[in-house]
């Protein structure tokens, strides 16, 4: 378990933004570091953590004023601080900004995977109105009121290419894929889900065919996981008890 977070942490610090984080992220360090140590060498009665302090407002723009360097060394660290270090702040926030989108942006279109455990998958949304209806459901029951949700479907309703803000904060994640598909399977980490729950509709009677095959997977490779299937045709229902 703990060699397997390992290697997670190694592909993490294999992506370009996320060793760009770590790069700014160590020099603004340093530089808080050095301006601290520079004005409580060089300023009378500034002590070391007045350096800090003071770094820390140079570098964020807010700049109390209630430490000033007096002698040319402070001023000299002050001027080189603020000119690298605001544009090392500005460049790291913005870093991390544009990463918080990236997860955020993946979460709607359901291009991502989660890696959570014992949470509950919800296959197909045959309408927005019931798959809500469904999660209001869950949400009093006592057995999944609390654990996580993960959408999986194929498509949208009405072919939208992302789903609404209104379904996004009341599930976990969301998974866009063939749900009778391993590797969509995969993504929604189905190995380590609790309970697994296929909807059907009227409407799109090849779901039910889907549901069977999706069904018969997690049966094959995870029969741990408990399985409910709704069904919109009574042969699916004979097709499942033969």
């Amino acid at each position: 378990m703990h060699f397997y977070t390992f290697r997670r942490i190694l592909r993490k610090l294999r992506q370009s933004d996320i060793r760009m984080v770590l790069g700014l992220g160590l020099i603004f360090s340093l530089m808080v570091l050095i301006f601290a140590w520079v004005l409580s060498s060089y300023e009378k009665g500034v002590t070391f953590y007045d350096g800090l302090w003071t770094a820390y407002i140079t570098l964020t723009t807010i700049g109390y004023g209630d430490v000033s360097a007096v002698t040319p060394q402070g001023r000299w660290v002050t001027v080189l601080t603020s000119m690298l270090g605001i544009g090392c702040f500005g460049v790291l926030t913005g870093v991390i900004m544009e990463r918080a989108m990236q997860r955020r942006m993946k979460k709607m279109k359901g291009e991502g995977k989660y890696l959570g455990n014992g949470h509950l998958i919800i296959v197909n949304v045959p309408s927005y109105a019931e798959t809500t209806e469904l999660l209001k459901e869950l949400d009093h029951s006592p057995d999944f009121k609390d654990i996580p949700r993960v959408l999986v479907a194929s498509y949208l309703p009405n072919q939208d290419k992302e789903i609404p803000h209104f379904l996004a904060k009341r599930i976990d994640a969301f998974i866009l894929g063939l749900p009778s598909a391993l590797e969509t399977l995969q993504r929604a980490n189905a190995a380590e889900s609790k309970a697994c729950v296929l909807t059907s509709s009227a409407v799109d009677p090849a779901m039910d065919d889907t549901n069977t095959l999706t069904a018969g997977l997690i049966e094959k490779y995870w029969s741990q996981v408990v399985t409910v299937m709704t069904c919109s045709r009574a042969e699916t229902l004979n097709n499942l008890s033969t």
